[in-house]
């Protein structure tokens, strides 16, 4: 999450959401930002926040800001998708895949390039990172704390 004039919003790279970006005015597959509360209703599963350890800075939090919203637009990475489904496929997929092709996202390679842009996370390869191994990394780091369920 992060800041869109002000408001605080849902950054996401998903093919899964009926409603339209709010800074794309329509609906997309990849990288979109929606209200929180109307996202999370439209979400038919469990939501949870893996809040930040340490609040960030002003400074931070306006080139978070900065990075999140220059991504916007972009594809949206299935390989990564399939990838963060099990270790066989990854393996094979990553025979074929440069380890750092950036050019769509999945979302968890946007959210470790994200932390890896105000130097919350060291990562040569945002691509590699599934959802369950980068929450655990920066568990294990310190980054995040215990997550919070929403709904």
């Amino acid at each position: 999450m992060a800041e869109h004039y002000d408001q605080l919003v849902l950054f996401e790279s998903t093919t899964f959401c009926p409603i339209p970006c709010m800074i794309q005015d329509k609906k997309v597959h990849g990288a979109q930002a929606h209200p929180l509360q109307p996202r999370m209703d439209a979400y038919w599963g469990s939501v949870w926040h893996y809040p930040l350890i340490n609040p960030l800075s002003s400074d931070a939090r306006i080139t978070l800001s900065k990075f999140l919203h220059a991504q916007i637009g972009r594809p949206y990475d299935m390989r990564g998708a399939l990838r963060s489904g099990g270790k066989v496929y990854s393996y094979l997929e990553s025979l074929f895949r440069k380890s750092n092709d950036d050019s769509s996202l999945y979302c968890s390679e946007w959210c470790a390039l994200a932390h890896r842009s105000i130097g919350l996370f060291r990562t040569r390869s945002a691509s590699k990172w599934s959802p369950n191994a980068l929450v655990r990394a920066e568990y294990e780091q310190e980054t995040i704390d215990k997550r919070i369920r929403l709904k």
